[in-house]
């Protein structure tokens, strides 16, 4: 008699924890059926999700490449575009500098002239 109730005891407790893994299944099953990903009349099979986390991961890392790639070249591109803003200011301190040297020396050389004409009269 004794092992009988212990045999009911057991059974109650494996349909007790039966029930609360059908329960925590069912829990799931409705939370994956809200979401997005899963089509419309579908049931979200453990493969299907399995494959749709499998996606996600990679899209992740492909997208983290990406990002990667990105930020590359826009310091790439940022660092040539400062040397090339620079090289334009030094390009233009040059310009303006032997400009300068220029009006010098046309002014010198005008002076020059000016200086011989009166000694010849």
């Amino acid at each position: 008699m004794n092992s009988l109730q212990s045999c009911k005891d057991e059974l109650a407790s494996c349909q007790s924890e039966l029930e609360s893994a059908k329960a925590e299944i069912d829990k799931w099953n409705s939370a994956f059926k809200k979401e997005s990903f899963v089509p419309a009349r579908k049931s979200p099979e453990p493969e299907f999700v399995i494959d749709y986390i499998r996606t996600l991961r990679s899209s992740e890392k492909f997208f983290k490449e990406e990002v990667g790639i990105w930020l590359i070249s826009f310091v790439f591109f940022t660092s040539f575009f400062l040397q090339l803003e620079i090289a334009q200011m030094k390009v233009t301190v040059l310009i303006s500098s032997l400009y300068n040297v220029h009006t010098y020396s046309m002014m010198f050389v005008i002076f020059l002239l000016r200086d011989l004409y009166k000694s010849y009269q």
